[in-house]
């Protein structure tokens, strides 16, 4: 790609996510947790409007957790007090600050930021599989939102929604007491004749009790729609019995990973028919049949009418949130690798038949873990052809048995061309870097290499994010960020350096920005309000690298004096790299390819 092809794109290039969820999180636990009876479970990727522009962002409720309550938590605060979360989060996808945490759009409590969630913050149904078995509101105490800034401040409230189940009088009161194994429902002096236990407050049980004849998808998530949170479950009507079609190991096209989850089973027959919206302040669950064409779904709808809802009666802010499942994409990738071959003569031949790449990041370090394949990612881009950015969710192929790249996969997301996928394949005489490839050239870099080797000597914990192939125009950008945890108890992942592989050329820095500048030599990506680029003239990088290679050979004397060898390489190392980055810019300013240049050595002293 060009400078310039990067620059035509700056909504996709702006949108590139450089945060795990799985890392993500852990850094919302340390810093938005705010007490510990709240807790995040999941991290979801969707886009929102932001400040007037449509932008990706990582969002993840605030739940409670009646397990973490300070002391133990008695009976009355773990069921009556302690009864919701409170408020969500959400960071830019594309940044972090300068000490490398995330830069967050929505945060604290009460929650500030974009998207608003001002008309109803209050969590009551999550992900929180570890949440009490039921809690009871409108009771005789009241309920607690959060505690402010003193110590003994709290803020609170009473539930006024139309969640749970009446309690009612002494029978159903004891019917409860009797299921839950509990007395206190019966004896306690604080529930009151319209008091509400809320059961199955967690959505993997909830959902699937009303519609047990579904499947679904192995990653719910959490929006902010008009204010307040709901989560969004894809579901499947599946069957073996379809006319001839091949029967799918499920297991095998959608395997798990460390952060994620498959199908199970197996279906020669899958569609994503249904959408279910659960509100998180009241429990209302709205069945959305999203294919009304399949007969399956047809057969349910016809047995149960008042179970589901036209997808047309969605609201324009709910479909906006609505996105292409995962593992939808995954089966339909698994299957396509086979039968995307037209030519009888090749298929029977299996002469032209792809694969989904291995996630090169999975074993990284650890040679016994077992490789896994790549897990889509959702992205805002400008496919080739079109004039405006669309939300996909995109999976690239490799041959079957090697690791070029042959073809990538986009699944469109936005509610006018939602469903569309369409597939681009490379001219067949050309070769493509496969994700293995790439990641290899990156951890071979002799400037990461010698940061990776600075990281390791105090302890920390190198840690790498998705590996993101990003098509841009003609061309493609693969993008690796690198997290460093350091060895103390309370530390959080952070986002130090990110890796950027454009054809032939590696580019590194601390950011994404720099990064790019990098991958080129010049600034490519301006910076923020108007301000220099922080590279400066090449002439002005030349000049920094060299100085910086002459730092690190007088700190490796220094540790060579010291007797720590292990200093000595890396600094030594550090060095070569500024040098060869410095020849390198050098070599295209003049419009020449740069050649190494030998690398002088400090004589030790004495």
């Amino acid at each position: 790609m060009t400078p310039q092809e990067v620059r035509d794109n700056d909504a996709t290039v702006s949108n590139i996510r450089l945060w795990r969820p799985d890392i993500l999180r852990e850094n919302f636990e340390s810093l938005q947790r705010i007490r510990e009876y709240f807790v995040f479970r999941d991290v979801d990727v969707d886009r929102y409007e932001l400040n007037g522009e449509r932008r990706v962002v990582m969002l993840s409720a605030r739940e409670v957790d009646q397990g973490s309550i300070p002391g133990g938590g008695t009976w009355q605060n773990q069921h009556l007090v302690y009864t919701h979360g409170f408020g969500a989060v959400a960071a830019q996808v594309n940044s972090a600050s300068a000490e490398g945490a995330p830069q967050f759009t929505l945060s604290d409590i009460p929650p500030r930021g974009q998207p608003g969630l001002d008309t109803q913050p209050r969590v009551y149904y999550g992900e929180n599989t570890l949440a009490t078995s039921f809690v009871v509101v409108d009771t005789g105490t009241e309920e607690l939102d959060y505690q402010g800034s003193g110590s003994e401040e709290q803020v609170t409230s009473r539930y006024q929604g139309e969640g749970g189940i009446s309690m009612g009088g002494f029978l159903k009161r004891a019917l409860f007491a009797w299921r839950f194994r509990d007395i206190n429902l019966l004896i306690s002096g604080l529930i009151e004749g319209d008091s509400r236990i809320m059961i199955n407050r967690t959505i993997q049980e909830r959902v699937p009790k009303a519609a047990p004849f579904l499947e679904f998808d192995g990653d719910p998530y959490a929006a902010i729609v008009d204010g307040r949170v709901v989560w969004i479950w894809d579901a499947y009507t599946m069957t073996t019995g379809y006319p001839y079609s091949q029967e799918v190991n499920l297991e095998d096209a959608t395997p798990l990973s460390a952060d994620f989850s498959g199908l199970r089973g197996s279906a020669n027959y899958i569609r994503n028919s249904v959408k279910v919206v659960v509100d998180a302040y009241d429990g209302t669950m709205t069945y959305y049949v999203a294919d009304p064409a399949d007969p399956i779904i047809q057969v349910w709808v016809n047995a149960f009418p008042d179970l589901f809802t036209p997808i047309d009666q969605a609201s324009s802010e709910l479909a906006a949130h609505f996105r292409y499942p995962e593992n939808l994409l995954q089966v339909q990738a698994f299957q396509y690798a086979n039968y995307h071959v037209t030519e009888p003569g090749v298929f029977y031949q299996t002469q032209d038949y792809w694969a989904v790449p291995f996630d090169p990041t999975v074993s990284a370090g650890d040679v016994t873990q077992e490789e896994v394949p790549l897990r889509p990612y959702y992205l805002l881009m400008r496919l080739p052809g079109e004039d405006d950015e669309t939300f996909v969710l995109v999976l690239p192929f490799t041959p079957l048995g090697r690791q070029n790249i042959v073809a990538w996969m986009a699944a469109k997301s936005d509610p006018a061309d939602y469903g569309e996928i369409v597939v681009f394949e490379f001219p067949s005489g050309e070769n493509v870097d496969g994700p293995s490839q790439v990641f290899s050239r990156m951890q071979q870099d002799a400037r990461f290499s010698a940061d990776q080797t600075l990281f390791s000597q105090s302890g920390s914990d190198v840690r790498f994010g998705d590996f993101l192939i990003i098509p841009i125009s003609d061309g493609l950008l693969y993008v690796q960020p690198v997290y460093v945890r350091s060895s103390q108890e309370t530390a959080i992942p952070e986002l130090k350096r990110v890796l950027i592989a454009n054809g032939g050329r590696l580019g590194y820095g601390t950011n994404l920005q720099l990064a790019l500048n990098d991958s080129f030599g010049v600034a490519v990506v301006p910076p923020e309000d108007g301000e220099p680029s922080p590279d400066g003239t090449v002439p002005q990088q030349i000049a920094r690298l060299l100085q910086q290679a002459v730092d690190h050979f007088a700190q490796a004397e220094e540790a060579l004096r010291a007797g720590d060898l292990a200093t000595y390489q890396s600094e030594i190392a550090a060095a070569q790299a500024a040098i060869e980055r410095a020849s390198e810019l050098a070599a295209r300013q003049r419009g020449e390819t740069a050649s190494p240049s030998p690398t002088p050595t400090p004589t030790p002293a004495g």
